[in-house]
């Protein structure tokens, strides 16, 4: 893996991590679904699954049911910047896997689009 060489720093808690690669990573073709968990693409087909096309997808879905293995596959696979940039778009995402990226990335909560679509107030159950 290779480590950050650029004079910016990154920051929160991905400053500490050396394994973490931070700089502009791109999936390579090579990659395979079963690189992954099993119980993370179990809806997905895997001729149609195109990590570069399904960037979103990949993340959301990692970053919400994945394991650590998953998760530093997915760094290596597409880098951190690129990780949470992506992830700074997505519509919704979980209170705790929101909360691990933004603690992980070091970026303020409000610049993330699921906080700031996020309703105030829960809707009233529907019986």
């Amino acid at each position: 893996m290779r480590i950050n060489m650029s004079k910016e720093k990154p920051m929160g808690i991905a400053a500490k991590v050396p394994h973490v690669r931070y700089s502009a990573a791109y999936p390579t073709g090579r990659e395979r679904i079963e690189d992954f968990s099993p119980n993370l693409f179990w809806d997905a087909d895997p001729a149609d699954l195109d990590f570069s096309k399904h960037m979103k997808y990949v993340v959301q879905r990692v970053l919400e049911r994945g394991t650590l293995d998953d998760m530093r596959h997915m760094f290596s696979m597409y880098g951190f910047d690129n990780v949470v940039a992506t992830s700074k778009t997505l519509r919704s995402l979980d209170p705790v896997s929101f909360s691990f990226i933004v603690n992980l990335s070091g970026q303020p909560k409000e610049s993330f689009r699921c906080y700031t679509l996020k309703q105030s107030s829960q809707a009233p159950w529907i019986y």
